[in-house]
């Protein structure tokens, strides 16, 4: 049976609701339903320092950015008292809430999508050609409607 466990790190002064941890419970364990593996996955909420250094420092983009997502490849690391560490989702507090200001939604509901977004690059999605975009931003859509914070 599969099981998620989320270890959320909060590095920033934004008080992240007890409503936001069942949500992003819910957000994996739904990306993640059609599996029968147990998995463990680190949420890092960061600053914009904090994001910045590790764009620039893994992917060269010496900017600010919403979320990264790093996948854990490493064999002898994986496996924990039954749970595979997934890897380690890294999003960024203020980012989150300068984009839900610009898209007129609520902080939940990108904070959600970003987590979202994270979740399916953790699990092999990308968005490099339009076809994997198209099917990624369906899977992401998807999710945030079962959630019931879908697009309106």
């Amino acid at each position: 049976m599969m099981k998620i466990q989320i270890n959320i790190h909060n590095q920033t002064k934004l008080d992240v609701p007890k409503e936001y941890e069942k949500l992003f419970q819910q957000c994996a364990e739904t990306v993640f339903a059609d599996s029968e593996e147990c998995y463990e996955i680190g949420l890092n909420i960061v600053e914009e320092e904090e994001i910045q250094r590790l764009n620039r420092d893994y992917r060269k983009v010496d900017k600010v950015t919403d979320v990264l997502s790093f996948f854990l490849n490493d064999e002898d690391m994986a496996e924990q008292d039954g749970y595979i560490y997934l890897g380690d989702v890294i999003l960024c507090a203020k980012q989150a809430q300068r984009q839900a200001k610009d898209y007129g939604h609520s902080l939940q509901r990108e904070m959600m999508y970003l987590f979202v977004h994270a979740l399916l690059h953790l699990k092999g999605y990308d968005h490099m050609q339009e076809a994997e975009k198209a099917q990624m931003r369906k899977e992401e859509e998807k999710v945030m409607k079962s959630i019931g914070l879908e697009r309106i």
